[in-house]
């Protein structure tokens, strides 16, 4: 069984794909970063001719990359000049915010470009097919290029026609918008990762989606009304996850990866590259040791590409098999990625194997990873302030839907105090709304940032804290 579990009410919005309990994919997006798609008006800071790039002041102060290219338009990009970019990458560590003038509108059939030109199908769709569609672009005479989704397949000429000018229209308004504006704006929300997702699924490939609020299946019912039947409300959504913050986080950053046939994956991270090294750990075969190698090597290829989509991993990455005898066995390994390749909507390039054996590919870069969206350092420490709030703001969720009359958040150093400041804490309640009333305590003996206690009555907890002589905030 296939389901897809999406919350959206956090700080922290998430998407997980599991498979019959075992997690496919998960994709992770601050509800107030920057999303891959957001369409702003930007004023250009500066063009550097000698790397072919112009800089871009955004809102905030914050300033994008933008990419020229050789053509007239590009070249023509000035000091001063207003332009509407779309973010194509988000910011990571020391890199900012990557743009491009190639503004793109999505949606469940098309892809949509002003400036492009000519027409793609997607090459799941047969030939007769493929040219239906094309005709029925040829036939509109618009400006602009398109790319046809599988989910288009069927379609008749009037909702073909009705959609795209809609998208057209929409480019239009845009640019009027755009030309009222005197500073840098925000104009165009980028999609929620959950929404790309959606898009690409077909009716048969999805058994259930579970979504933590009405608003949410409201929306990707009207947005994705393919899928209507299978998205439903949990109002037990937080304690019903398979994984609670602290375990998945875990799971997505561990060093070490167990394979089901007793060997071991090792994933490690430079600031250059990603390498994953193989090794046979407790597997044991009764076959010769050629058997071996391809039945550990076989799953650790699966294994690999499977670790990279969960842990969002992109540029330069290398994976160390096991020595194999031949370079039948070699291609052997190369057919199996090639066909796991094919479950991970990032774009994936092999290079190939290299004279001493290693495998190099590549993997576009297109959502932050996890060690930086929680702050996991190069030896896999997680010091990150923000991965806490995320969580506690989770466990505050929990012990919502549990009925908790009263709650006592304990927490563990006077800087870790810091991080769930009264303010903060007030505006999750604010927010979320949790019918239950909060106590907040410090305790420096605590070893861990914080402890959350569901407790019946709050005036058994004021006199158990009173004879310990702890001061006591009622927070809500």
């Amino acid at each position: 069984m296939r389901k897809l579990l999406i919350q959206s009410t956090t700080q922290l919005q998430m998407l997980m794909d599991i498979t019959d309990g075992e997690l496919n994919n998960v994709l992770f997006q601050n509800r107030d970063d920057y999303h891959v798609g957001d369409i702003f008006l930007g004023t250009v800071k500066n063009v550097d001719q000698r790397i072919g790039a112009a800089f871009v002041n955004l809102p905030e102060g914050d300033v994008a990359y933008l990419a020229l290219g050789k053509n007239s338009a590009d070249q023509k990009v000035h000091n001063g000049q207003k332009i509407i970019v779309q973010v194509i990458q988000t910011p990571r560590q020391s890199k900012t915010v990557t743009v491009t003038k190639h503004i793109e509108w999505k949606n469940e059939w098309f892809v949509y470009s002003p400036f492009g030109n000519g027409c793609k199908v997607s090459s799941k769709l047969n030939e007769e097919e493929k040219d239906r569609l094309q005709q029925y672009w040829k036939s509109l005479k618009m400006d602009g290029g398109v790319t046809i989704r599988t989910a288009a397949q069927g379609i008749d000429f009037d909702e073909f026609s009705k959609v795209l000018q809609n998208l057209n229209s929409k480019w239009r308004e845009l640019e009027q918008v755009a030309s009222d504006e005197k500073k840098p704006k925000l104009i165009v929300r980028g999609p929620n990762v959950w929404d790309d997702f959606l898009s690409r699924l077909s009716l048969e490939e999805i058994d259930e989606i579970v979504v933590d609020s009405t608003e949410l299946k409201q929306h990707a019912k009207q947005r994705h009304y393919r899928l209507a039947e299978k998205i439903k409300f949990d109002r037990l959504f937080f304690n019903h996850k398979p994984f609670d913050m602290a375990t998945l986080i875990e799971r997505l950053t561990t060093r070490h990866v167990p394979l089901k046939n007793g060997a071991n994956l090792t994933v490690d991270r430079t600031e250059a590259f990603t390498v994953i090294d193989v090794d046979t750990g407790s597997f044991r075969h009764q076959g010769s040791p050629q058997t071996m190698v391809r039945q550990v090597n076989s799953e650790a290829a699966r294994e690999s590409l499977r670790q990279l989509r969960l842990r969002q991993s992109s540029g330069a990455i290398i994976i160390d098999f096991i020595n194999m005898a031949s370079k039948k066995d070699q291609q052997e390994i190369l057919s199996i990625m090639k066909e796991e390749i094919r479950k991970d909507s990032i774009p994936i390039h092999i290079v190939g194997f290299t004279k001493l054996g290693f495998l190099e590919l590549t993997r576009k870069r297109v959502y932050p990873d996890v060690y930086t969206q929680f702050g996991v350092t190069l030896n896999h420490q997680l010091n990150s302030d923000e991965y806490f709030r995320y969580k506690i703001e989770e466990d505050l969720l929990m012990h919502k839907t549990n009925t908790a009359d009263v709650v006592h958040l304990d927490v563990g150093t006077v800087a870790e105090r810091g991080i769930f400041s009264k303010d903060y804490l007030k505006n999750l309640n604010e927010k979320h709304n949790f019918h239950f009333e909060l106590y907040l305590t410090e305790n420096l003996s605590l070893q861990k940032p914080y402890q959350l206690y569901k407790i019946g009555e709050a005036e058994w907890l004021l006199n158990r804290l009173q004879k310990q002589g702890k001061k006591v905030d009622k927070l809500f």
